[in-house]
This record gives C-alpha cells, structure tokens and sequence, in this order.
C-alpha cells in the first residue's frame, strides 16, 4: 500500500505542475522541451514518433535481489500502430544491451497510469544474467515478480535473455 500512496501523492504533484502526467514524461524521460501555459502549469513537446525510453520505474515494487525495475517508453504518432512484441522487446535488448546487458522481462500494465495519444508504456524487470538460471527460473522470477507487484498478468510476460 505504501507504493500505492506515495504514487497517488506523485501523481497529484505532477497534475498541478504539469498539464497532464504525459507531459511531465516526455520532459522527464525524452527530455523534450517544456513551456507554460496559459494557466501556469507545464506543457511538452512530445518526442520524435517511433522512439524509445528505457527509465527507472519511480515507483518500486518489492523484488528479488538484483533485480531493477523500469519502464520502456514509447513514442508513436496519433492513430499509428501500436508497437509490435517483437518490437518492443527488441528495444528493451537494444537499450539493456548498451548498459551491459542483462535477462529480462516485460509486460504490458493492465492499469495503467498515464494513457495519452502519442505515448504507450510497459514495465521492465532486469537483472544481471546468471549462467544458472534455467527457463524454469526465468518463469520462478516473473511468478514472483508477478506476486509482488500484487495483481496477476492479463497477458504473457514476455522473456528474454540477452
């Protein structure tokens, strides 16, 4: 519960200084620039369609030691496709790989907290490869991942190793 309220009080921050949380992400995150607007708060650019962000999920979940959990940002043009799975999780082994590589995976948040035209989102657990970890403990960790952040997956964790 501590996760969730530190969320909402986040969340509430951002909405007063910022138009909408998608905002706040495509500066944060993209690294787009930002301007006032007519009632003070925050606006962003969004970034370049068909761009992607591997960032620290601000708000943790209890996790197995080692393992990092963010959030693979995506940009894309107003009623474009939708990212593919094999896309995505080709831009979550291209971002991890350029930090050293690492096992990971990934799911699609079935709530999620920032819905916006131009920007989709999917949480990202990593943590370094260990020549003994099996498949079998490939699908312990996203049970246990599953279990922590304390709801079920709708849709298949998606694993990979690089």
């Amino acid at each position: 519960m501590l996760v969730s309220a530190q969320k909402e009080f986040a969340l509430a921050s951002v909405t007063a200084s910022w138009q909408s949380v998608a905002d706040w992400v495509c500066h944060d995150v993209f690294g787009t620039p930002a301007r006032r607007a007519d009632d003070g708060r925050r606006i962003a650019d969004r970034p370049a369609a068909n761009s992607a962000a591997l960032a620290p999920q601000p708000f943790l979940y209890e996790l197995p030691v080692g393992t990092r959990h963010m959030v693979l940002w995506m940009a894309e043009a107003q009623g474009a496709t939708a990212w593919t799975d094999d896309r995505i999780t080709a831009s979550i082994a291209s971002a991890v790989d350029e930090k050293g590589g690492r096992e990971f995976i990934w799911y699609r948040n079935p709530k999620p907290s920032v819905i916006d035209a131009h920007l989709d989102h999917v949480q990202v657990f990593w943590r370094p490869s260990w020549p003994a970890v099996s498949a079998l403990g490939r699908m312990q960790l996203c049970k246990a991942l599953a279990s922590s952040a304390e709801h079920r997956l709708k849709s298949q964790c998606h694993a990979q190793v690089w």
